[in-house]
């Protein structure tokens, strides 16, 4: 992950991007299985569109927050919007990306770190000893 972060800001530096930034595969699509609702409070599809199967729609990805790499450039614009800049992306794998925007999000995070090392690869549960253990203090996973 750092070698694709490094690869990418040494790319930045020569591109003419404004941005570049990290998604992760959307588990849902707008043209096919979201909603929106509308001032009247009626629903309809976010991108109304004739598609039969998620597959069929185009891939669309989360913006996931978790990196963003500017242009310097960028900011001597003044832009205050990413929808008005150009940018390109980076795809995660979408193990571990949860957001923390409510405090159930939060508990889940919780029971993840205290019960969840099983779920891990063997590689990352190795890595994870090691932080906890760098971390000291008797840290072992628990959220307090």
């Amino acid at each position: 992950m750092v070698d694709t972060v490094v690869c990418r800001v040494f790319f930045l530096i020569g591109c003419t991007y404004d941005v570049v930034f990290s998604v992760v595969p959307a588990r849902r699509n707008p043209y096919f299985n979201m909603v929106e609702k509308n001032g009247k409070g009626r629903f309809s599809l976010c991108k109304p569109s004739a598609f039969v199967a998620r597959q069929q729609a185009p891939e669309v990805f989360d913006m996931n927050a978790s990196i963003y790499v500017y242009n310097p450039k960028v900011f001597a614009r003044g832009v205050k919007s990413p929808a008005a800049l150009d940018l390109d992306v980076f795809v995660m794998r979408d193990f571990g990306v949860i957001d923390i925007d409510h405090e159930e999000d939060l508990g889940m995070m919780s029971l993840l770190l205290e019960h969840g090392e099983h779920l891990l690869p063997e590689g990352l549960r190795e890595k994870k000893k090691m932080l906890m253990a760098q971390a000291g203090g008797g840290y072992e996973g628990r959220v307090e």
